[in-house]
C-alpha cells in the first residue's frame, strides 16, 4: 500500500546489451569476451532445420556459432517461429541472447555488460512534500549492475553518499538489507529513502531524480 506521505515509484530496470560470452578464441589463441551478433545462422534439410545463433569474439571479429535448434522439426518451431528466425526477428534474437541461464546450461561463462536501461513510471497519486521515497526495482532477470552503482546514477549522487545514507539508517533495502548494494541487481526489490535523513538541499533532487 502507498503511504500518504512516500512517493512511490517503479523502476523497470532492462540490460542494454546481452550477456558476454567468455570462450577460447582459436585467432586470438585466448579466451576472449564474444558478443552476440544480433542474427541466426540457419540450415534446412528436407524437414528438419538446424539453426546457431552468431557470436563475434570482441576483440579480433572472429564468429562463433552456438546452437539453438539441431536436427528440429521445422513443425516443432511452428510457422511463426519458423518465419522469425528467417528474418532474424530483433525480438526473438534478443529473447534467445539475453537467457543468460540456458547460455551457462551451455556451459558457456556469462557475464552480464552491465549497462542498463531504466523506465521509470508513477505508483497511485503524486505526493508534492513526500517524506519518502520507495523505490520498487523489477528486473526480470540478472542485469551485471550493482545496486549502489545503480542507484548511485540514477539519483545522482556519489556512491559513498548512498552507503553513508544506508548507514545512518535514511535508506533500507528489501530483500538483502544493506548488503544487497554490494550484490548486482537480481529479481524485484524495494528501496526505501527517508527524506527527513537525507540532506534537506538534496530532498528536491531526489524527489525528481526518482522520477525523471
Amino acid at each position: 500500500m502507498v503511504g500518504r506521505g512516500i512517493l512511490c515509484v517503479r523502476w523497470r530496470v532492462t540490460a542494454a546489451e546481452p550477456p558476454l560470452v567468455w570462450r577460447y578464441c582459436r585467432r586470438c589463441d585466448a579466451e576472449q569476451a564474444f558478443r552476440c551478433a544480433g542474427k541466426f545462422r540457419t540450415n534446412f534439410q528436407k524437414k528438419r532445420i538446424d539453426v546457431w545463433l552468431i557470436y563475434r569474439c570482441a576483440a579480433c571479429d572472429q564468429t562463433w556459432n552456438l546452437p539453438v535448434y539441431e536436427r528440429c522439426r521445422i513443425g516443432d518451431v511452428g510457422q511463426a517461429g519458423f518465419e522469425a528466425l528467417c528474418r532474424n526477428a530483433p525480438d526473438l534474437v534478443r529473447r534467445v541472447a539475453m537467457d543468460a541461464q540456458w547460455l551457462a546450461r551451455q556451459g558457456n561463462r556469462v557475464v552480464p555488460c552491465g549497462d542498463v536501461h531504466v523506465e521509470k513510471s508513477l505508483l497511485g497519486r503524486p505526493v508534492a512534500k513526500p517524506d519518502g521515497i520507495e523505490l520498487r526495482l523489477v528486473a526480470e532477470q540478472a542485469v551485471g549492475v550493482r545496486l549502489d552503482r545503480l542507484l548511485a546514477q540514477r539519483l545522482n549522487l556519489p556512491r559513498a553518499s548512498i552507503r553513508r545514507l544506508a548507514k545512518a539508517g535514511g535508506l533500507s533495502v528489501d530483500p538483502g538489507g544493506s548488503g544487497a548494494l554490494r550484490r548486482g541487481l537480481k529479481g524485484p526489490v524495494t528501496v526505501t529513502i527517508d527524506l527527513e535523513a537525507a540532506a534537506s538541499a538534496l530532498r528536491p533532487e531526489l524527489v525528481s531524480a526518482a522520477l525523471e
